[in-house]
């Protein structure tokens, strides 16, 4: 199996609630129970599990399908009360489905009902990204969903403080926001206990130090900052959504001086993503001179 399973949520399909499963058969990629399927179409659970058994050379393992009985992946389900535990130990085998598995399975079923569902199940799970996690997955049980998240966020979050010079801090802070939203889960504890930033954080935008100067425009900082080598223009082009046309944009960018006195705070915002740099007081002494 390519990766630990993890719970994302539910999806309403064809009327019935589907646990959204992720990491079985690849990152990001979907995953639905027989369990699931079953209620989808109408067909009693063992009658699936046989017509799997029955035709079990047609599907590929940890490509199709997936036995959580055998692998010892059934602890996920039980603490979630998406499976009892006596369903799992009466069942011989708890099957988990990609969407090629579940392809090859209707290809099996083979009847009209089946495939009117086909394209619902399709489109409104396996291809929908996830929006809402679920109160189902509320309560210790969360552990199992939680933690290769945050491991996965934090990993993600050392490589890129070390690839772009973003502190460690800001970028911890960011891989709790990200979980948070992932897991639904609440972190502000975790959040609580980053330690201190041990150097002077940077709180001012350019416009904000133009104020605190005196009055000064924030384009005149600019090209003071650029001026203290603390700065440069990264100029980049794109293709506009709108226009269909190339576009040039323009954004501050701190040089290796520049680090001393500020920060880049990564941002994506109605599609346009960049950086903003904030400023510490420290640098205000420099711009005075």
């Amino acid at each position: 199996m390519n990766k630990v399973l993890r719970l994302t949520g539910e999806t309403l399909v064809c009327g019935i609630k589907v646990p959204n499963i992720a990491g079985g058969f690849g990152e990001n990629k979907k995953a639905m129970l027989t369990k699931s399927i079953a209620e989808i179409h109408g067909k009693e659970l063992k009658h699936v599990n046989e017509v799997i058994n029955n035709n079990i050379n047609r599907f590929v393992v940890d490509i199709d399908v997936i036995d959580l009985k055998q692998v010892g992946q059934t602890d996920l389900f039980s603490e979630s009360g998406i499976l009892t535990k006596a369903q799992i130990g009466n069942a011989s085998n708890i099957y988990l489905l990609s969407e090629r598995g579940y392809a090859k399975l209707l290809k099996i079923f083979d009847d009209d009902l089946a495939w009117d569902k086909y394209e619902e199940i399709i489109d409104g799970y396996f291809r929908m990204r996830d929006e809402i996690v679920s109160p189902l997955l509320a309560g210790k049980s969360n552990y199992l969903q939680i933690a290769p998240i945050t491991q996965d966020e934090f990993s993600i979050a050392k490589i890129f403080s070390e690839a772009t010079g973003v502190k460690i801090d800001i970028a911890n802070s960011i891989a709790l926001t990200r979980t948070e939203k992932k897991t639904g889960e609440s972190l502000e504890e975790y959040r609580k206990a980053l330690p201190a930033a041990k150097h002077e954080v940077g709180i001012y935008t350019a416009t904000e130090l133009g104020v605190k100067i005196g009055g000064i425009r924030a384009v005149d900082i600019n090209k003071k900052l650029l001026s203290a080598g603390l700065q440069y223009q990264d100029i980049s082009t794109r293709i506009s959504s709108k226009t269909s046309k190339e576009k040039t944009e323009k954004q501050w960018r701190l040089t290796a001086e520049g680090k001393k006195y500020a920060e880049e705070y990564p941002y994506d915002n109605h599609g346009h993503s960049g950086y903003q740099i904030k400023w510490n007081e420290s640098v205000i002494s420099l711009l005075n001179h």
